[in-house]
């Protein structure tokens, strides 16, 4: 009876053990809770103000302002090291970015701008030049721009006279400078005044549009402003050379009829 109840015993436990197994029983432990790995839930915060530079000189700077964060707060631009101080100073034209660090080692960042300096505006009044002469004037205002201006005309040097005379009739750039070497340019174009109704018409209708000649009989037709304006490289040419009007009519341009041709020319052929 003995040896039959330690039977059932073994049986009953081998058979717990085995549904315990086979069922999953075994209790696994909890899941801890996840660790807060980053300490920076309170990074300082950054604002930054600039200066501008000059043209040609590195004198612009950034400001940085740190606030918040934890213990003293130090500061880098770009790649370089970090800094107490928050100013950074001789900085060229061009756009930077400030980093302020805690004594956590939390950081912010930002990014400022550096810009040049304002240039000088430029306004300008002129003289026409009379045809070949060099009695043209150009007048030369600046304004903004920092300090005293200085002036040039095309590839000349700077003057401190805004004011240039003895001038022939053509394109000009104007250049001005102003203490920070900060520059504007302006374009003035002096123009003779001859146009073709008062001053090439006569001319034309005198030497070449006459009859059986280029007056509608021959190409060019020279006897209207369109023809004229349209063949005005190949009349001045001929004119030159002399070969217009032929030496056979008998007639000749003046050299001043053959420059006022080159005046109207270089004025862009206006018609009145």
């Amino acid at each position: 009876m003995k040896n039959n109840y330690l039977f059932v015993l073994l049986f009953f436990t081998l058979f717990s053990s085995i549904l315990l197994f086979s069922c999953g029983g075994s209790e696994e432990e909890p899941t801890p809770d996840p660790v807060d790995t980053n300490p920076c839930s309170s990074p300082p915060t950054l604002s930054l103000t600039s200066e501008s530079t000059g043209c040609s000189s590195n004198t612009g700077s950034i400001t940085a302002t740190g606030a918040g964060g934890t213990g003293a707060l130090t500061y880098k631009l770009g790649n370089g090291d970090f800094q107490s101080s928050n100013l950074f100073e001789n900085l060229a034209a061009g756009e930077y970015t400030v980093t302020v660090k805690d004594s956590e080692g939390c950081t912010k960042e930002s990014q400022a701008t550096v810009e040049n300096a304002d240039a000088p505006t430029v306004s300008l009044a002129f003289q026409n030049a009379d045809c070949d002469s060099e009695n043209g004037k150009i007048t030369v205002t600046a304004t903004g721009g920092s300090g005293n201006f200085q002036y040039k005309i095309d590839g000349g040097v700077f003057q401190n006279s805004n004011v240039f005379e003895n001038l022939t009739a053509k394109e000009y750039t104007i250049t001005v400078k102003d203490s920070e070497n900060c520059e504007a340019t302006a374009q003035a174009t002096l123009k003779t005044g001859i146009n073709y109704t008062n001053n090439i018409a006569s001319i034309i209708n005198t030497n070449c549009a006459i009859s059986g000649c280029h007056s509608g009989n021959q190409s060019p037709n020279l006897s209207t402003f369109e023809g004229v304006s349209q063949s005005s490289s190949r009349v001045f040419a001929r004119a030159s050379a002399r070969s217009m009007p032929p030496a056979s009519s008998g007639l000749e341009l003046t050299d001043a009829e053959i420059k006022a041709l080159e005046c109207w020319i270089g004025d862009g052929k206006p018609e009145n």
